[in-house]
């Protein structure tokens, strides 16, 4: 296994906060993780900050001015997206 299986290895077993700065560093030069404007541009118009990534349970890690996320949890943050948007919608509509 090269270092960069192990660093993807080490996000998805233990999240991206706890690789050192320099993992972390490697793992976005690998194209390893998505940044805010990146995930809005791939959710087509939603979009999502990092306060309601992190609501939505899904870790993200500032470096710099970008948030980032593991790209390996694109799908599980779209999911819960879209849940919490079915949610919300549910409660405008039972509140008219």
């Amino acid at each position: 296994m090269d270092e960069d299986e192990n660093t993807q290895s080490a996000s998805t077993k233990k999240g991206i906060n706890s690789l050192s700065d320099d993992e972390f560093q490697r793992f976005i030069s690998a194209g390893k993780t998505m940044n805010i404007k990146q995930l809005n541009t791939r959710l087509g118009g939603a979009f999502v900050n990092a306060g309601l990534i992190k609501t939505l349970g899904i870790e993200c890690r500032k470096e710099r001015a970008a948030t980032y996320i593991a790209t390996d949890h694109f799908h599980k943050l779209a999911a819960r997206l879209a849940a919490h948007i079915l949610t919300q919608s549910g409660r405008s509509t039972e509140e008219a």
